[in-house]
């Protein structure tokens, strides 16, 4: 018996990929910068040659509240030789945010924050809080 461990197909296909949150967001990408990217494969192509516009495109699709600052990302940096592609002292180095303010932006029933000591019982905090 011959087990294929590699192959073309897809694990998974969504039913309507038009309708996933990359897919709206390539159709921003498309609106905000004039291409008509069709596919994740050119949207995978273009955020790799265009990492300063990708991320700046990535941060409004979040909608980050702050000031996202005018230095997104040094396209001419060399990338460094951890895990990201650039280093972190090369993107958004003049961004101003509020991490609590992001984080707790959303006023749903959602577990936003669990606090625990070994002194006490730990306390949930929910985003409606």
């Amino acid at each position: 018996m011959t087990i294929e461990l590699f192959n073309d197909e897809p694990l998974y296909r969504p039913p309507h990929p038009e309708d996933s949150a990359i897919f709206r967001f390539l159709a921003r990408v498309n609106a905000t910068t004039g291409l008509s990217l069709k596919s994740y494969q050119e949207l995978y192509t273009w955020s790799t040659t265009n990492i300063d516009s990708f991320w700046s495109a990535v941060w409004d699709e979040t909608k980050i509240i702050g000031h996202k600052g005018d230095h997104v990302v040094d396209i001419a940096a060399t990338p460094s030789l951890n895990p990201l592609w650039f280093a972190v002292k090369d993107q958004f180095y003049d961004a101003k945010l509020n991490w609590a303010e992001n984080m707790l932006h959303c006023r749903s029933d959602k577990l936003a924050l669990i606090q625990a000591s070994s002194s006490e019982a730990a306390w949930h905090f929910f985003a409606a809080d």
